[in-house]
């Protein structure tokens, strides 16, 4: 008889196991209710959502069916296939999704058979949809700053000639640092939209993300594209509206130790304990998305215990120093970032921004909506 091997036994698991133990939660009522606040603090500005990246890792067709429910009917996506991809899921006629880039006329041509608008960012894209027969909807990128994608102001007059009388439904810029006017970013980037707004009579403007949605109360624009405090981050902490966490990182104990003064953590070494203590291994390492940069520098919270990271953070696994907490066991969940431990708190200890942390993150652990 053939031996049995683990992976045949799990091929014929009754139940399906995640593949990764540690879990993002996510919360969709404190989704919806961030995109509410932020509708009813631009109005009479549109309020569209950015669900570019999967939006931002916590799932684009679930996240866009929720606010969709919720009354959101403008959604921004960063490519192509995002856009195409959301087509499929949100169907109606009075939802619209943009794309913020469309590059070729394969793209156009896909775009405007799927009812999905297009930004244009090139003399060259623009010549190219002002020549096509039943071209998609656009709008013209402006670049006011950034120095990216978008045309620059200089080049606004001949775009305008070649657009001719053509509809462009909105005009886009991208702030450089929305969250933060006392750079002065804000407002050089208004004048110079405005600039450029001339040779485009009557366009709208698409100027706000998040954190100018909070900065540029005065003038949020025709339509404001938010996106990070969707998912529940602070572009700006200390401005309403008020932003509820979204997401909550979560990974389980393993195992519990304890190790004498001298005794090393980890990969090359890097710490050592200077007195007796207990260590916890938990099931969340850089292939869930956590930074490396939290080596020896983040924290999990067990029980209420903030508990440090020491040792590297390996691929699978990082150790917690859990010395001081409550008694820990195999199965406690410990929260990387969540309720008591803000991923603005995670973000900063490790170096990066809370984007980076929730792309990475719902991309490799096991997502769950509460709730179902």
């Amino acid at each position: 008889m053939t031996p049995t091997t683990m992976a045949d036994a799990n091929l014929r698991h009754p139940f399906t196991l995640p593949h990764r133990l540690a879990r993002l939660d996510i919360d969709p009522g404190a989704l919806t209710r961030n995109w509410q606040r932020f509708a009813g603090h631009v109005a009479p500005a549109t309020c569209a959502a950015v669900v570019k990246a999967d939006a931002y890792g916590l799932g684009m067709e679930a996240v866009s069916r929720a606010l969709h429910r919720a009354g959101c009917e403008v959604f921004v996506t960063a490519l192509p296939g995002e856009a195409l991809a959301l087509r499929s899921v949100l169907s109606g006629p009075r939802t619209t999704i943009w794309t913020l880039s469309a590059p070729t006329a394969a793209h156009l041509r896909a775009a405007a058979d799927a009812r999905v608008s297009v930004v244009l960012n090139t003399v060259e894209e623009v010549a190219r949809w002002a020549a096509m027969p039943g071209r998609p909807e656009a709008g013209l990128h402006i670049d006011t700053g950034m120095n990216r994608l978008g045309i620059g102001p200089a080049q606004a007059p001949e775009v305008a000639a070649t657009i001719g009388d053509l509809p462009i439904r909105y005009l886009f810029t991208h702030l450089v640092s929305g969250a933060e006017p006392e750079t002065g970013w804000n407002d050089r980037q208004a004048a110079r939209l405005d600039a450029c707004r001339a040779a485009f009579a009557g366009v709208p403007l698409s100027l706000a993300n998040s954190g100018g949605a909070l900065t540029l109360a005065h003038r949020p624009g025709d339509k404001a594209r938010i996106g990070i405090a969707l998912y529940g981050a602070h572009p700006r902490a200390g401005h309403a509206p008020a932003i509820e966490p979204v997401a909550a990182l979560h990974a389980p104990v393993l195992q519990v130790r304890d190790i004498g003064p001298g005794d090393s953590v980890g990969y090359d070494a890097t710490w050592t304990a200077g007195r007796a203590s207990r260590l916890a291994t938990v099931s969340a390492g850089y292939a869930d998305g956590l930074p490396r940069t939290l080596s020896n520098r983040g924290s999990v919270l067990l029980h209420g215990a903030r508990c440090p990271i020491v040792g590297r953070v390996s691929m699978d696994s990082i150790v917690v120093d859990v010395t001081d907490a409550p008694p820990v066991a195999p199965g406690d969940q410990a929260t990387i970032f969540g309720p008591g431990l803000p991923i603005e708190s995670c973000a900063h200890d490790a170096g990066t921004i809370p984007y980076e942390l929730l792309c990475a993150a719902g991309r490799a652990c096991t997502r769950v909506w509460l709730g179902g």
